[in-house]
């Protein structure tokens, strides 16, 4: 029996485990392979659809899915705390759960995700409000159906590690206001700022400069190298390590981020938790220390590629293809090259404007090219986005 265990039901996780299931069918039948999934929750959500949720372009039905209704009922799978992983032993080949109990494998694929970590900006849990979680997502589409006018600030706290979605700094603000102009009708009413650690709003130089001038076309104010120290909820500002303040009547944060915790408390991942990744094979590889029956799937990777839904789906196409070549011996094998998709999103569909987004696409050799955000990019993006089912289950 080959054993192939899979750590997280995210994008990643789950498309490698329907595509294996499928590809293995006949395997499975006969006993001779296994697949396992572990998750902490059963229930999956579309995080690249939270910024457009936020101003009521989907709804909780586009973005909230069971995990168990598009999973291959050949694959088992382990929820809760069944499905909560706390040791991931390489050596021996083996994980173990918070029930205790202790699994091997011949193959294991880990895509457990990242995690956010708000309380390492001192201050910022005293106001803090972040679209990089469902709940936190469901407060701020809240609050911006309240808001009345002022100064909304969408800060980066991500000096050390890149965030997921990166072109976050542009989407986000560009979609709030196209929301709070043509929807709330508060046009003149309200001062839209981003304030990032980095020098660019984009590393991408066609997507970044695409943004500089989006967000300059609509007032849109950004802030480089500002890096935060603190947040003072009492006077609403955020002050930088430079003494510089930021002043908000909102404050809209991405979070710090870092790898789970049972990646460090198992001794295999690296200063902020996430796992050492060969680049091209996807394999396993802290310094001459190599797993070639360790795969890593999805923003758990630490290959210098955006952490995004798009990645982890092309990640997971080479590591499916790659486990189930090798069990059926046919030899070759797929290698990442990197593939990258960044959805940019420019304005929601209103009557005033028809959308605007587009797929920006590049490898570790290529570079985005210059494009255009229109309506018929919206058109593509939200079909893209409302088929998250048929990609989760390996289909597209």
């Amino acid at each position: 029996m080959k054993r192939v265990l899979i750590l997280g039901a995210g994008t990643g996780g789950m498309i490698v485990a329907n595509s294996l299931a499928r590809e293995m069918r006949r395997e499975i039948v006969k006993g001779e392979v296994e697949i396992s999934l572990f998750d902490t929750s059963s229930k999956y959500y579309f995080e690249a659809g939270f910024v457009p949720y936020i101003v009521s372009a989907f709804d909780e039905e586009n973005l909230a899915y069971d995990r168990i209704k598009l999973l291959d009922p050949k694959v088992k799978a382990f929820f809760g705390s069944e499905g909560t992983v706390t040791k991931i032993d390489l050596k021996n080949r083996k994980i173990h759960t918070a029930t205790g109990k202790e699994f091997s494998y011949k193959y294991l694929v880990i895509a457990l995700g990242a995690t956010y970590e708000p309380s390492l900006l001192p201050g910022l849990l005293d106001d803090y409000h972040t679209f990089y979680t469902f709940e936190g997502a469901k407060e701020i589409r809240k609050l911006l159906s309240e808001f009345q006018g002022g100064t909304i600030a969408l800060l980066l706290a991500t000096s050390d590690i890149a965030p997921k979605c990166p072109i976050v700094s542009g989407k986000a603000p560009l979609l709030i206001d196209s929301y709070l102009k043509n929807v709330r009708m508060l046009r003149g009413r309200y001062k839209i700022v981003v304030a990032t650690p980095q020098d660019h709003l984009h590393a991408q130089p066609e997507i970044n400069k695409v943004l500089e001038e989006k967000l300059k076309d609509q007032g849109i104010e950004y802030v480089y190298n500002f890096e935060p120290a603190q947040v003072d909820a009492r006077n609403k500002e955020v002050v930088s390590t430079k003494g510089e303040k930021l002043k908000y009547d909102l404050l809209l944060t991405v979070p710090p981020h870092r790898g789970p915790k049972v990646i460090g408390d198992s001794g295999i991942g690296d200063p902020f938790n996430f796992v050492p990744t060969d680049r091209y094979t996807l394999n396993y590889r802290k310094g001459k220390e190599t797993y070639d029956d360790v795969f890593v799937v999805g923003d758990v990777t630490n290959i210098g590629v955006a952490r995004a839904g798009a990645v982890a789906h092309y990640e997971a196409i080479v590591v499916s293809h790659n486990i189930a070549a090798e069990i059926k011996g046919y030899g070759d094998r797929w290698l990442f090259y990197g593939e990258t998709i960044c959805p940019y999103l420019g304005a929601i569909y209103t009557p005033a404007e028809k959308g605007e987004a587009w797929m920006p696409w590049w490898t570790y050799v290529k570079n985005a090219r210059a494009f255009v955000g229109n309506k018929w990019g919206w058109y593509l993006i939200k079909m893209y986005y409302l088929t998250i089912p048929l990609t989760l289950r390996g289909l597209i």
